[in-house]
């Protein structure tokens, strides 16, 4: 074994890994202890509310711990402990994970009447020609699903009503206007 690390440049044990392995007698990998997260105290919270409403969303419970309760971890973690709490609870209801999918509701949205906006920290991807700051501006027709975007540099009013002049632009016009029948007056 010696030889095959000095062979390798690898670790000792890194050779005696691989070659177990390789012989079918990969050594079992103890598994590692679950580290514990701030949502845990709050699990029981949580849980209770998915009982009431099992489909209430992520960013309502995080928004109730945060003001309720002074939750100071961040939305990522209640998503993830969703994840797994959200079939559990369906379990414990009598609903099966097949019918869990089902109770997503789908938004329907006529053609032209709504898009949603949304803005994106790019950093300072200019700094070498020294633009400090960037931005992007998303805006994404929801019925269609058509998407646009463009970068600035600034997030402020002026500059956010230019962008949405740019995507109307873009998309040929307001879209709730191109949603019209021919002939209808605009």
């Amino acid at each position: 074994m010696g030889a095959g690390a000095r062979e390798t440049g690898l670790h000792r044990r890194t050779v005696r890994k691989y070659l177990n392995a390789e012989l079918g007698q990969a050594p079992p990998r103890p598994p590692r202890p679950r580290r514990p997260l701030a949502v845990d105290a709050f699990a029981h919270v949580i849980d209770a509310w998915l009982r009431a409403e099992l489909l209430l969303k992520g960013t309502v419970i995080h928004e109730r711990l945060v003001e309720q309760y002074g939750f100071a971890g961040n939305y990522q973690r209640v998503k993830l402990y969703l994840q797994e709490a959200r079939p559990r609870i369906a379990a414990e209801l009598g609903i099966a994970p097949d019918q869990l999918a089902g109770l997503h509701r789908r938004f329907e949205v006529v053609p032209g009447a709504q898009a949603q906006v949304d803005w994106g920290d790019e950093g300072a991807v200019l700094a070498h020609v020294g633009i400090g700051k960037v931005y992007s501006f998303h805006m994404v027709l929801s019925y269609s699903r058509d998407p646009f975007c463009c970068f600035t540099t600034s997030q402020d009013l002026a500059a956010f009503w230019d962008c949405h002049r740019r995507a109307f632009a873009h998309f040929g016009g307001m879209p709730s206007l191109q949603a019209r029948s021919p002939g209808t007056p605009r």
